[in-house]
């Protein structure tokens, strides 16, 4: 539908009607589950919003206005899943607090959930039309794409229930410090190609304020250059199992995440020839190593490990040194894929010396 600008031709004030108080008023009361996708020229719901009147009364205060130019938008009382996909115009549209099954934009001006997220003020906790005091308080995933105009996670986003959020391809994403606090429902957490975001940024105590993620199980940072470490308070959290680290070529420290048994490193520091120190990962039962072309040797604590049972080591082709027998005596599972030296020095070694470990040469 690439000629459509607005889904109404009507002005909002000819559909919605004007309430006695400043609380927005209600639409499709029933409406469970809206898509929108593929509207490139997409600007709003309505040509003409009371938004807009307010925006050109000469009367009242800019900050009475800011809150009028809030609370005129209607809101979807029941919608619970909403999902809109390139339609970079769309700035306007009626408001969605409640939703609970999942949020998920892409390509969309980021204008429509700030402006949802803005209710935190300004509805009442008595409202019988709203789920809760909070927008977003039940929703439980979010996934966010390539948003080009976000920059934080404000203090104000009390995202109590949500369990999975998902970031990708936001470049002006700083920071959601702001949020962190409230997110003690959330167990995968993905960001993912976002160059301006330090998990640090904003924060005075080197991140301990991410101890708050009580329920994180899953964790992935994916193209994250301004990544130099991870916040210290993850190593409060007893529920993290699972952390991924790719293409982040300034991390430069682990904390002691002693619940961790997954880990992952993919293409960190193409000149990188040691691994970070993993000592303090005493759970870890899976150790994933991808694309280090520079890696030469192992860090000496690997040498001897507690708990390690799979080992994975791909593209790395100047590794040349595995760890000792005993190391290898402990392991279930090792893989090798495309490290050549390592497979022209111990493939017959391992096969005869090993016969009990499950290994795999590719």
């Amino acid at each position: 539908m690439n000629d459509l600008e607005y889904i109404s031709d009507n002005d909002m004030s000819k559909e919605v009607p004007a309430s006695s108080t400043t609380l927005s008023t209600t639409i499709f009361p029933s409406l469970k589950s809206l898509t929108i996708d593929a509207c490139p020229n997409l600007k709003g719901w309505w040509g003409r919003t009371r938004r807009d009147l307010v925006a050109t009364t000469s009367v009242s205060t800019p900050d009475y206005q800011q809150d009028l130019s809030h609370n005129s938008l209607p809101f979807f009382p029941l919608l619970s899943y909403l999902q809109i996909i390139n339609c970079p115009k769309m700035t306007s549209m009626p408001l969605f607090p409640n939703l609970k099954e999942s949020l998920y934009l892409e390509n969309v001006s980021s204008k429509p959930l700030q402006e949802t997220m803005s209710m935190n003020f300004l509805a009442p906790s008595s409202s019988s039309l709203l789920s809760s005091s909070c927008p977003l308080s039940k929703l439980t995933r979010m996934i966010l794409e390539s948003i080009e105009d976000i920059e934080s996670f404000q203090a104000e986003w009390a995202l109590y229930s949500l369990k999975e959020l998902r970031i990708q391809d936001c470049p002006k994403l700083t920071s959601m410090s702001g949020a962190v606090h409230y997110l003690s429902s959330l167990c995968w957490l993905s960001i993912d190609n976002c160059e301006e975001f330090d998990p640090l940024r904003d924060m005075h105590d080197d991140g301990m304020e991410w101890r708050c993620l009580i329920c994180l199980r899953d964790l992935y940072f994916t193209g994250i250059p301004k990544l130099r470490s991870l916040p210290v308070g993850l190593q409060c959290i007893s529920t993290l199992k699972q952390l991924s680290i790719s293409n982040c070529p300034n991390l430069r420290i682990l904390p002691e995440l002693t619940s961790l048994e997954y880990l992952r490193f993919e293409r960190c520091e193409p000149n990188q020839t040691s691994l970070l120190e993993i000592s303090c990962l005493t759970s870890l039962r899976s150790l994933v190593i991808d694309g280090f072309p520079s890696l030469i040797t192992f860090p000496e604590s690997i040498r001897n490990p507690i708990s390690l049972e799979t080992l994975t080591l791909w593209g790395c082709p100047n590794l040349t040194t595995l760890p000792g027998d005993g190391f290898l005596k402990s392991l279930q599972k090792l893989e090798i894929i495309n490290c050549p030296q390592l497979e022209l020095k111990y493939k017959n070694k391992i096969d005869k010396d090993f016969p009990n470990l499950e290994i795999e040469w590719i």
